[in-house]
């Protein structure tokens, strides 16, 4: 089953998906995206930690699958070998604390 997304939660994913990408956010970055789209109208808003949970919640069960499959004795090498990496770059990208409050300041400055 698939639900509607809160708007400002799949903001909040996308500005993850393509500016924080490490241990540091690209704020500027941040900050540009989100005031285009305040400015074309988008109804997305990021005004609260609760904003961040679909963001936090889908990386971490992309985390868990692919752990999984990384355990999984019956699956084919080549499988767990791609989840492994998979893992790591799913542990590079998991949002820090300290990356989720950079970006709540910058989107409450708005």
């Amino acid at each position: 089953m698939c639900a509607a997304v809160a708007p400002g939660r799949e903001l909040a994913r996308g500005l993850f998906d393509w500016f924080c990408d490490g241990p540091d956010a690209d704020l500027d970055a941040v900050r540009g995206m989100y005031e285009a789209c305040v400015r074309a109208g988008g109804p997305g808003r990021i005004t609260e930690p609760a904003d961040f949970t679909m963001l936090v919640a889908s990386r971490l069960n992309f985390l868990l699958v692919q752990a999984r499959v990384a355990l999984d004795p019956q699956a084919e090498p080549w499988h767990r070998e791609w989840a492994e990496r998979e893992i790591d770059e799913g542990l590079r990208i998991l949002p820090t604390p300290r990356q989720l409050a950079d970006v709540l300041e910058v989107t409450r400055a708005r």
